[in-house]
């Protein structure tokens, strides 16, 4: 029994030399270090703040394309505002536009007048066209068949100036 008692004893202080080493070095490792600040623990407001870099991207995005080149004279947005279908965005100078659009509109109202003359004339024009008529034809009938007396009046007129 001796042998059993001696045994038992040698088991126990192994063990009790077991806990110790452990628990040395078990407070070691959990042991704060010396440059930290403690607190006690209250109960407060939490205030959280949040950072962040990036960048936006719309939904949709236009090219704006005109149907004529020109200088931009008015933009009515502005970059990032949130715009809808069929608004004006931009404007381009018109004031060359407009210049043509009433030369047009002469040009119209002359070429409607000219028209108008053609298809309705007036009586005095129908009468001045009929007389430059009779006056061309009786011109025309002279130059065909001469009459003997102009001839000679002719005739002589040319020799006399030679």
């Amino acid at each position: 029994m001796r042998r059993w008692m001696w045994g038992a004893i040698a088991l126990i202080v192994i063990a009790v030399l077991v806990v110790v080493v452990l628990g040395r070095l078990s407070a070691r490792t959990t042991a704060l270090p010396e440059d930290v600040d403690t607190i006690l623990v209250q109960r407060r407001q939490l205030v959280a703040s949040i950072s962040a870099s990036g960048s936006v991207s719309p939904v949709a995005q236009v090219l704006l394309n005109f149907n004529m080149p020109g200088a931009v004279s008015e933009v009515s947005v502005v970059e990032g505002q949130q715009v809808q279908q069929g608004e004006e965005l931009a404007r381009l100078e018109s004031a060359e536009l407009e210049l043509a659009i009433r030369q047009a509109e002469q040009v119209l109202t002359i070429q409607q007048i000219a028209y108008d003359q053609t298809m309705s004339p007036r009586k005095e024009d129908v009468d001045a066209a009929r007389a430059s008529l009779a006056s061309a034809q009786a011109n025309l009938r002279a130059l065909i068949q001469p009459d003997p007396l102009q001839l000679d009046i002719a005739r002589h007129q040319a020799e006399a100036a030679t």
